[in-house]
C-alpha cells in the first residue's frame, strides 16, 4: 500500500483509500497485525499469569494466612489483567475505527 499526506499535512499516514483489492488487504492485514494479534498475546500471557496464581490455591500444604495473601495478590492481579487489557484497547480501538 502507499503511504500519503494527512488532511492537515503534517505528517504521512496510511493510504486509507482502498482503491485496489491489495489495499484492502493490506488494510485488514495491518490492523490484523497491530490490532487484533497484540491484544490476543496480552490475553494469553495475562490467563497464563492467572491460571498460575490459581493453581496456588490448589496446593494444601499452604498455611491458611499464606492462602489469604495469594488469593489478596490473585485479586489485584486479575484487576490489573483486565485494566490493561481494556486500556489497550481504549488507546487503539478508536484509532482503528476511525482509520477504517
Amino acid at each position: 500500500n502507499r503511504y500519503t499526506l494527512e488532511q492537515h499535512k503534517l505528517g504521512c499516514s496510511v493510504n486509507w483509500d482502498p482503491r485496489y483489492p491489495s489495499d484492502t488487504s493490506f488494510i485488514i492485514l495491518l490492523f490484523l497485525c497491530c490490532l487484533f494479534i497484540p491484544v490476543s498475546i496480552i490475553a494469553y500471557c495475562y490467563g497464563n499469569i492467572l491460571c498460575t496464581l490459581r493453581m496456588l490455591q490448589n496446593i494444601q500444604d499452604l498455611r491458611s494466612v499464606r492462602l489469604a495473601k495469594i488469593l489478596i495478590n490473585e485479586k489485584n492481579v486479575t484487576t490489573m489483567c483486565f485494566f490493561m487489557i481494556f486500556i489497550f484497547l481504549i488507546c487503539w480501538v478508536p484509532y482503528a475505527v476511525v482509520s477504517l
